[in-house]
């Protein structure tokens, strides 16, 4: 699906579309997302249940994770979606993941102290700032994504619809030229992704296979680009609410 985007942008300058070949594959990524992340689910509960902060941060990224799952489909273009114009359907799947996602990351923010000592290096010298760039790396990619699962849920559920949405992004196409829901999908796919490669660099670091250097690049490598992408969408469609 990624391959697909960035195949696009580099014909076109621009997530152009969506296109029908990509109908099935999203119906497997959001099936293959759903069965990962209740895999990770069992797995925090066996493998990490004396460390509850350091379980409910992976259960909170799963929750991420299948959020982001959910609207991906929620924002395609295909059939399997429409059960999302269904307004009690969609209300019903947000709140779920309003509430899922709003215990997990406070949680996660509560405990911002615990969570960045868990992760120091303690084979190395301690630095000036180190707690500000580990909260940065660890905890601001979880925090990031309350606000965006809060807000959309308010837009999409609560003050408007699905086809509410659709309209808006036909109307920023044709006030911007910007193909607003290939953004909206495909950003959607990215934050997925982001939330599952970090919590693999973190199990990789736990069980001692890569360095804390290599895990904070594989966390940062595709998390700040979906914080920045997520922003700039979140911003523009805002932004077209007050036109």
């Amino acid at each position: 699906i990624l391959g697909t985007a960035a195949r696009e942008f580099w014909v076109t300058g621009q997530f152009a579309t969506v296109p029908p070949s990509l109908e099935w594959p999203t119906y497997i990524c959001f099936l293959s997302n759903a069965i990962m992340c209740l895999g990770s689910v069992r797995m925090a509960f066996l493998h990490r249940r004396f460390d509850l902060t350091a379980r409910n941060g992976f259960l909170g990224t799963a929750a991420s994770s299948l959020f982001n799952g959910f609207f991906m489909l929620w924002t395609s273009p295909f059939a399997l979606a429409d059960i999302f114009n269904n307004v009690t359907i969609s209300r019903i799947c947000f709140g779920f993941f309003v509430l899922l996602n709003s215990y997990f990351v406070l949680d996660t923010v509560s405990k911002t102290s615990e969570v960045v000592e868990g992760r120091r290096d303690k084979k190395a010298s301690d630095y000036k700032g180190r707690f500000w760039v580990d909260t940065f790396l660890y905890v601001l990619p979880v925090a990031a994504v309350l606000p965006a699962v809060v807000i959309t849920a308010v837009i999409q559920s609560v003050l408007h619809d699905r086809t509410w949405y659709w309209s808006q992004c036909d109307l920023i196409y044709s006030t911007t030229g910007m193909p607003f829901n290939a953004h909206g999908f495909y950003v959607q796919v990215l934050g997925s992704l982001a939330a599952s490669v970090g919590a693999l660099f973190v199990t990789l670091r736990d069980k001692k296979l890569v360095s804390k250097t290599t895990e904070v690049v594989g966390i940062a490598t595709l998390a700040i680009p979906a914080l920045i992408w997520t922003i700039y969408v979140g911003y523009v469609f805002i932004q077209s609410m007050l036109w």
